[in-house]
């Protein structure tokens, strides 16, 4: 189990993780800075994680555990990112990872440097108009099995963010 969640907080935090070495358009830091929301955890196929009978491809109409995840990008380069998710343990609960560091935009690639690991991670995700997005291969995420017992699953997982 202690591996299962650290391959769960591994993909998670791959998303806040990236590194480069300069970005000189100052005009394309300002027109990226702010707060992005997560709008959509998109699966390849779909769940009933609440158990209500109705099945979704989007996580966050299955739970509440990722609302108010964000990622602030600010005008000095460096970002702030909580990254809120369902944990699968004795009992199902939700858990929060909050990461730093640095950020440039290099053509349609945002780049993020964790600074609060050791040694730094690299991730690279998409930015489009005002989205960020980041897709996941074979990543954990929360399902049910048989009887209805909590599980993960892995798969194509996709987080959307939207600028506020």
């Amino acid at each position: 189990m202690k591996t299962l969640n650290l391959l769960l907080l591994g993909a998670a935090g791959c998303f806040f993780l990236s590194c480069s070495d300069d970005d000189s358009d100052s005009t394309n830091t300002k027109s990226h800075a702010g707060i992005y929301a997560l709008t959509s955890v998109q699966l390849a196929g779909s769940v009933d994680f609440n158990q209500d009978g109705v099945t979704s491809s989007n996580l966050m109409s299955e739970t509440e555990c990722y609302n108010n995840s964000t990622i602030t990008l600010k005008d000095d380069k460096t970002y702030v990112a909580q990254y809120n998710y369902v944990k699968i343990g004795t009992d199902v609960t939700c858990d929060s990872e909050i990461s730093s560091g640095t950020w440039e935009v290099q053509g349609t690639q945002l780049l993020l440097t964790n600074t609060m690991m050791t040694p730094e991670l690299t991730t690279t995700v998409t930015l489009q108009d005002n989205t960020i997005i980041n897709i996941l291969p074979n990543s954990p995420y929360p399902d049910r099995d048989t009887d209805g017992a909590a599980v993960y699953s892995s798969g194509l997982v996709t987080l959307n963010y939207t600028k506020k």
